[in-house]
């Protein structure tokens, strides 16, 4: 099942179409059934085992990839959003801010230095580095990336009757402020579960004071 949702040209309301269609049939029926306005947007939410970089050729073009990670769902991290494998074509042309790029950058690149230590690190602690003479902290690597993990999730207005935390709406300044943070290391004092269910890096903070 794919399901699609857009924004109709003569409405301010989403309109959710669901289609029983191989990909192959999905671009096509869009451009047959959507109209190209300054207020338009879509969004292809797919269910299936693709790989970023390896789509099937009918979604090649799609100008972003949000990719759902089962494993972070399964550790509570929610939105469960793989930012790894997720991508979008705003960070690679001049759509947005040179600093917002910088970022969004260094957080994928730490994330996926821990893709690639954690599951050893998993199995035998520190010590399954011994042989990595390039970096001399990997550790470094995997606390800051757990701790940018959890700096990730975020409470929703909608969950607040399971989870008892009010939802949080950070304006981007305050998450790239936070994520900035984090890959400098102002914060590695800070135990990881500070970072888990916050708004800004600055309740991090005062959580952190009553833990």
């Amino acid at each position: 099942m794919t399901s699609i949702v857009t924004q109709n040209h003569t409405s301010d309301i989403p309109r959710p179409l669901a289609l029983q269609t191989a990909t192959e049939g999905v671009l096509p029926y869009l451009s047959t059934k959507t109209a190209a306005t300054p207020g338009a947007s879509l969004t292809l939410l797919i269910h299936g085992h693709f790989t970023v970089g390896s789509e099937p050729a009918a979604l090649a073009d799609l100008d972003t990839v949000i990719t759902f990670d089962a494993a972070l769902a399964h550790q509570r991290l929610y939105p469960a959003i793989d930012p790894v494998w997720s991508c979008s074509t705003l960070l690679a042309v001049d759509q947005v801010d040179l600093q917002h790029r910088q970022v969004a950058q260094q957080v994928r690149r730490l994330l996926r230095r821990y893709v690639d230590l954690h599951e050893a690190y998993e199995r035998t602690g520190a010590d399954a580095f011994w042989y990595i003479e390039d970096d001399p902290n990997p550790m470094c690597d995997i606390t800051r990336a757990r701790r940018m993990q959890r700096f990730l999730t975020q409470p929703f207005d909608g969950a607040e009757p399971w989870s008892g935390t009010l939802g949080q709406h950070m304006p981007l300044a305050e998450t790239i402020r936070g994520c900035q943070a984090i890959l400098a290391g102002q914060y590695d004092n800070l135990p990881e579960a500070a970072f888990y269910f916050v708004g800004t890096i600055d309740q991090a903070i005062a959580k952190a004071k009553y833990m």
